[in-house]
């Protein structure tokens, strides 16, 4: 019951997670069904970042720059640096004068 969510996290994150690591013939099968997952995945990443957000602020009260890119480090961390992969390959694509070629 609990091995899609576990998968969501394994795909999602770097947080390790309990189960085997197996890539099977079912693997896109598990993967479909860990899709519902997702935004509580996400909703995790957030908390966490977000606690550490709120740690920098009181160690490092005044430096809203130490706090945010420790902020921003941790998600990155937690997520391999997919999101900001995602969103660097979006501005490639909208913001090029190249052709596609």
């Amino acid at each position: 019951m609990l091995r899609p969510f576990f998968e969501a996290i394994r795909f999602l994150t770097l947080i390790p997670t309990p189960g085997p690591v197996t890539i099977s013939e079912d693997y896109e099968r598990t993967i479909a069904h860990s899709v519902a997952w997702f935004p509580l995945v996400g909703l995790i990443i957030g908390l966490i970042s977000c606690v550490v957000g709120s740690l920098a602020r009181v160690l490092w009260p005044g430096q809203v720059l130490v706090q945010a890119v420790l902020t921003i480090v941790v998600s990155g961390a937690l997520t391999a640096g997919l999101h900001r992969d995602g969103l660097s390959d979006t501005a490639d694509a909208t913001m090029s004068w190249r052709s596609r070629e």
